[in-house]
């Protein structure tokens, strides 16, 4: 065989070995901008649900303030304040105050 047939082989062999690697960075690339993707939804919807808790207590707040002399809507707002917090620390395996 003469070298000219060998090297072309190698030169096919490599550039097979190439446009193989170029398919497996392209497939890569895409399955790493779709994990940032669903990192970022993750996280926003991580931040929208720490608003929504934030809001609900300085909503709570509020009210408790606001009707300071009404103990029927203080008892309601303090019961449901009373009640998030049994919540989580159900949700995080302390022993309930009860």
């Amino acid at each position: 065989m003469s070298k000219h047939i060998i090297y072309i082989i190698v030169i096919a062999i490599l550039a097979i070995v190439c446009v193989i690697d170029f398919v497996r960075i392209n497939k890569l690339e895409g399955e790493v901008e779709r994990t940032r993707e669903m990192i970022n939804e993750s996280i926003d919807m991580l931040d929208y649900k720490l608003d929504a808790n934030i809001y609900k207590k300085d909503a709570q707040l509020l009210l408790m303030n606001q009707n300071y002399n009404n103990p029927q809507i203080h008892k309601l707002l303090a019961d449901s304040c009373y009640k998030d917090c049994m919540k989580y620390r159900r949700k995080y395996g302390k022993e309930s105050a009860e």
